[in-house]
Order: C-alpha cells, then sequence, then structure tokens
C-alpha cells in the first residue's frame, strides 16, 4: 500500500502541473502581432515625410542611392509598376541613402530616369533594419495596408518578385517576409555585398541600360560582367 502512494503521488503533482499550465496558456491569448513599421524622412521639398501616412495604401519602399548602379538599373522598372499600380492604391517611395554630399545628384538622377514617384532622403542602415532589410544597396520592403512588412527583397528586384508581393498584400493575404541573400552573426539578412560605387550617376543611366538592352538582358550583364556579389552597394555609416 505504501509502494502504491508513492508511485501515485508524483503521477498526481504532474496532472496538478499539466491542468496549471494549460489553464495559464489559456488565459494569455494570442500572441500580440508586431507593430506596423515607420520611416520618416525628408521629401524632395524639405518637408518631413513618414510612412505612418501612408496607412491604407500598399507601399513600396526601395533603398537607393545616386553612386549605387544597381540601384539605377532598378528605376525604370519601378517607374513602371508605379504608374501600373497607382490606380490599385500603391504607393512607391524611393527613399535615397545619399548624403548632404551628393544630394545635388538626386534631382538629376530622378529626371534622368523619368522617375514621377516621390523621393525621400536621408536613410540609412537603421532604416533598413528596421524594415527588415539588410545593410546593402539596393533593398526593397513592400508594406500593407496595415503598415507592416508582406515582403522584403534584398538586392535586386525582378519584375515577377515585386508583382508576386503586390498581388499578394492587395488581397490582403501578403506573402511571408522574403529575403533573398544569406544571414550574418546578428541574424541581419542581406545579400554578398561589395563596394559599387560611381560618381556619374547620370552616365550610369544613359550607358548602363542601353548596354542591357543591346545584349538582350535586363538584369543579367550585372552578373556575367562582374564578380559574384557586386550587385549591391554598401551604405555609407
Amino acid at each position: 500500500m505504501l509502494q502504491n502512494d508513492s508511485l501515485s503521488r508524483p503521477r498526481l503533482l504532474i496532472a496538478r502541473a499539466g491542468i496549471a499550465l494549460a489553464l495559464l496558456l489559456l488565459n494569455a491569448g494570442p500572441a500580440t502581432a508586431s507593430p506596423p513599421v515607420e520611416l520618416s524622412l525628408g521629401g524632395s521639398d524639405g518637408q518631413p515625410r513618414a510612412l505612418s501616412d501612408l496607412r491604407g495604401d500598399v507601399v513600396v519602399v526601395n533603398f537607393w542611392a545616386t553612386w549605387c548602379l544597381p540601384c539605377l538599373e532598378e528605376l525604370p522598372l519601378l517607374e513602371r509598376l508605379s504608374r501600373e499600380y497607382e490606380a490599385r492604391g500603391v504607393r512607391f517611395i524611393a527613399a535615397s541613402a545619399d548624403d548632404e554630399s551628393t544630394y545635388d545628384k538626386i534631382d538629376r538622377v530622378i529626371a534622368g530616369a523619368g522617375v514621377t514617384f516621390e523621393v525621400w532622403r536621408g536613410a540609412t542602415t537603421l532604416d533598413m533594419r528596421g524594415l527588415g532589410l539588410g545593410t546593402a544597396l539596393p533593398a526593397t520592403a513592400v508594406v500593407g495596408r496595415d503598415g507592416r512588412v508582406a515582403a522584403g527583397i534584398n538586392g535586386l528586384v525582378t519584375e515577377a518578385q515585386l508583382r508576386e508581393a503586390l498581388e499578394a498584400a492587395l488581397s490582403g493575404q501578403p506573402l511571408e517576409a522574403r529575403h533573398d541573400g544569406v544571414q550574418d552573426d546578428d541574424h541581419d539578412l542581406h545579400i554578398d555585398t561589395a563596394k559599387h560605387q560611381d560618381g556619374d550617376a547620370e552616365a550610369a543611366l544613359d550607358a548602363g541600360h542601353d548596354h542591357a538592352h543591346d545584349h538582350g538582358h535586363d538584369h543579367d550583364h550585372a552578373h556575367d560582367h562582374a564578380p559574384h556579389g557586386t550587385d549591391a552597394s554598401l551604405v555609407p555609416s
């Protein structure tokens, strides 16, 4: 009899612990959703701009710089899709990582690329991390109507990637956040990076895109004529 009692007590304690854990989980309720992201920069007119002001729209935030050649390669695609999706409530933002030393080039580059969507200035690596991106340019985040990141793409974005992310966000069923690349020790997702800078951004727009089309490529020429990793540029710290 004593043996049976000694065996039953641990079982009773385990049962009580299980009941207590079940009640704790029941009272805890659903897990708290991640908060909406925020981005506050200056507009081309010098006035402050905030991502929260665009809540209710799907927003494409493309981080770029005038000295980043792969970034310039993306601009015509972004402009074309911005015109196509504008009527469906999608806003495109070009968040420039240029510092004051190259601010004077932003307007010339944007005009040369025929970009008509908004340009914000003063983006940093902290802003990119805040949207779940890495620290290399270019990088693009698709933010849903609820202000949460629906998809993130590091490196050159393709038309197929961006269309898929936009259609999912517009349908209210955004894709799981996507990051094309590797993961470093700080768990920051980004692609392999290398310096790829050029002070003459206007010339890159005129010559670089023509070179790509003359050879029958869109984005592939950057990979064909450069070592792995030159499709992204580091944002100066």
